[in-house]
């Protein structure tokens, strides 16, 4: 916490810690604790921005360097910040830009990406010692590379884990992967009872509040399962977390849909360029459906052109780079403003984290990947297949999730064929309503009553959204999606 005289501060690549900043007539203070600058500045209700407000609920954090509050800012991922004075200065050191893409033949480029993942864990394993290293171990590509680099590097004191319901598809593939690596496992038991629990305790409210940057509702997936890993000392007091985050994004995972084709007419850009932004609102600034008006969306288009502006991205014309512009997009949206704040668990429970898929190395390398090797995370998939590290990816299957609890089996196919007629958009609205509360794998969806999320008339995406609403009625919002009523 800094205030008068020269500062410099400086987030790193992907604004694993943030820091945020308040420039008015009175003060410029610098610190990693948002609560903090507002508490000493006596920031009040009347600086609230309802406009922050609607970005949030809408995808769960602002644009750019916005708060909640009027003069609070933020750095952004890749920004420093020099206070001479009254003087302020920004400046920005990196964007990602995978419209970078470099001529490399895919048999060079999948020889990189080996050399790439060895380089960047051999790293990882340097920079851990002999600490134990814990692994939140799913049935998906990330975490599961994680665990079979350490093995491929011979590294050996490893703690997986897995949460959720029991026996839940995520944590039986976990179980699986671990015992063939030779790793302790152990599985974390969440449910609808423990997690409304959890979401009324005092631990709850505590991390909320240290973890609050006034910019983002908080990462709140797996805290209590590392709660209660620390509670029931399963792991070292001096252990450090690698999660999975987040693979799947940087090898090319969440490329618009339109930009998946193989091939595109070369008259078709603007449409093109139509279409990707229409995919990626829906899949980033969709929280809440009775949110997507005309007004809202194009706020938060501009918003975010005008943030690309400020970081000097390109104008692309070119339908192979314009997955490009959208990963730049999300990487200083949802991943280095939400998904990093996974750490914040972690952190909570005073354990150190790394986060290997955010590294120098693989920032450089899938910067030049061209997208032809990026849909559908080809390129990805196939090195870590064939390199076969560890053994677990050729007999144990990749996100092949089975319906659980096995009683919603029936229903489920009772509902979906009486919604037959009505059409598969009929279907999937009834199936969130009425179902995704007890798919629910972690049992997060229990942060409201089953009630509200079955005669929700707002157009609820899941657990995140109502999440979205708790956060900005605690910030004296109210109902923000209130002032948009509707039926969707």
């Amino acid at each position: 916490f800094y205030w008068g005289g020269n500062v410099f501060a400086s987030v790193d690549k992907v604004r694993s810690i943030p820091i945020c900043y308040l420039n008015d007539r009175k003060h410029k203070i610098v610190s990693n604790n948002a609560l903090l600058i507002k508490e000493f500045a006596g920031l009040d209700g009347s600086l609230l921005l309802e406009s922050s407000a609607i970005e949030i609920a809408m995808s769960g954090y602002t644009i750019g360097n916005k708060t909640l509050y009027k003069n609070l800012y933020q750095l952004t991922a890749g920004e420093c910040l020099l206070i001479r004075g009254n003087n302020l200065e920004k400046s920005f050191y990196y964007t990602y830009s995978p419209w970078k893409i470099k001529n490399y033949s895919k048999s060079q480029l999948r020889t990189q990406l080996t050399y790439c993942l060895e380089e960047t864990f051999e790293d990882l394993i340097s920079s851990v010692g002999d600490r134990q290293v814990v692994v939140p171990l799913s049935a998906g590509i990330d975490s599961r590379l994680i665990a079979s680099a350490l093995k491929h590097l011979g590294f050996k004191n490893v703690v997986c884990f897995a949460y959720g319901n029991n026996n839940n598809f995520e944590s039986k593939t976990s179980c699986s992967i671990a015992e063939k690596l030779g790793y302790s496992w152990v599985h974390v038991p969440l449910t609808i009872k423990s997690q409304k629990s959890f979401f009324k305790s005092k631990d709850f409210e505590d991390y909320c509040n240290k973890t609050e940057s006034l910019e983002s509702i908080p990462f709140v997936q797996d805290v209590s399962a590392v709660g209660w890993l620390k509670a029931n000392k399963i792991i070292s007091k001096d252990a450090v977390f690698v999660n999975g985050n987040t693979g799947d994004f940087i090898s090319g995972g969440h490329i618009p849909l339109s930009l998946k084709a193989e091939s595109f007419e070369s008259t078709n850009f603007q449409k093109v360029c139509n279409d990707s932004w229409s995919d990626f609102l829906s899949k980033h600034f969709s929280l809440w459906g009775v949110l997507r008006s005309e007004d809202n969306d194009n706020d938060i288009k501009n918003n975010l052109n005008a943030l690309t502006l400020h970081r000097e991205v390109p104008d692309i014309q070119d339908v192979n780079e314009l997955h490009g512009l959208f990963e730049c997009l999300e990487y200083l949206g949802r991943q280095s403003k939400y998904i990093v704040n996974m750490q914040r668990s972690y952190e909570f429970c005073n354990y150190s984290w790394r986060m290997p898929f955010w590294s120098d190395q693989m920032l450089d390398y899938w910067e030049g990947v061209p997208r032809c090797y990026k849909i559908n995370q080809n390129l990805y998939k196939n090195v870590v297949k064939e390199n076969n590290w560890g053994g677990v990816w050729h007999d144990i299957p990749v996100n092949s999730g089975v319906i659980n609890p096995s009683l919603l089996k029936p229903i489920r196919f009772i509902s979906k064929v009486v919604f037959f007629p009505f059409g598969v958009d009929a279907w999937h609205k009834f199936e969130s309503k009425a179902f995704q509360y007890f798919l629910d794998d972690t049992a997060n969806s229990s942060i409201v009553p089953y009630y509200k999320v079955l005669f929700d008339r707002r157009g609820q995406r899941h657990w995140v959204s109502w999440l979205t609403e708790l956060y900005l009625n605690n910030k004296g919002f109210g109902n923000i999606s209130q002032k948009f009523p509707g039926d969707i």
